[in-house]
């Protein structure tokens, strides 16, 4: 596995987004964003539901506002 960061998240809330640039059925996609009460991290969800071995690209982003401000809802929650 490779990653690459160009720099780190700022300690404040902010949305991260991912692109999917390849991946198979099951896109990856951030699962929890970050926040005060997660040290603000987030976690990204990957998961490989087909056989064999296959390429996963995507690209993680964040802008200044919140997941809130962006449209961002967790159903979840």
């Amino acid at each position: 596995m490779e990653c690459r960061f160009d720099r780190k998240l700022p300690a404040r809330a902010v949305a991260v987004l991912v692109r999917d640039v390849e991946s198979r059925t099951l896109h990856p996609f951030v699962l929890e964003q970050p926040t005060s009460e997660n040290d603000y991290t987030f976690k990204l969800y990957l998961a490989d539901r087909g056989r064999g071995y296959a390429w996963w690209a995507f690209e993680l982003y964040y802008v200044e506002r919140t997941p809130e401000q962006v449209g961002l809802a967790v159903p979840w929650q």
